[in-house]
């Protein structure tokens, strides 16, 4: 997740989607551990993140061109993944194999580490 590329155009849109969804809180992060930190929150124990995070990827494991993703959970190092445009047989292309994606439901699963090595992604944190 990288936030030193961001433009104002998205600084722009993150703030407008925290307004338009009326979200309590947001944060923008250029640090990996940070988000995964507060993906990792569950304040109340209901076994649900307080943290979503937004995520813009370029191209890179979720898409080939520009695409949203939502990170929902992260559980010992899984992130649960929403993916709008996911679709059976996404993952087992030759440039998205190695990554190790589990898909389950409307869901997909990456350890920590294939998201940092293949997701090309600019993240936003918002609080549910």
């Amino acid at each position: 997740m990288v936030i030193e590329h961001q433009t104002t155009e998205l600084r722009a849109y993150y703030s407008f989607v925290a307004d338009y969804l009326d979200f309590d809180e947001y944060y923008t992060t250029s640090n990996f551990n940070t988000a995964m930190n507060y993906l990792k929150t569950d304040n109340d124990n209901d076994g649900n993140a307080d943290y979503y995070i937004i995520v813009s990827c370029g191209s890179d494991l979720f898409t080939t061109g520009g695409h949203y993703i939502v990170l929902v959970g992260n559980d010992t190092g899984t992130i649960q993944v929403y993916d709008p445009y996911l679709y059976n047989g996404k993952f087992n292309t030759a440039s998205r194999r190695n990554a190790g994606v589990i898909v389950s439901g409307n869901s997909a699963f990456v350890s920590e580490t294939s998201f940092k090595n293949y997701a090309n992604a600019i993240c936003i944190n918002t609080k549910c």
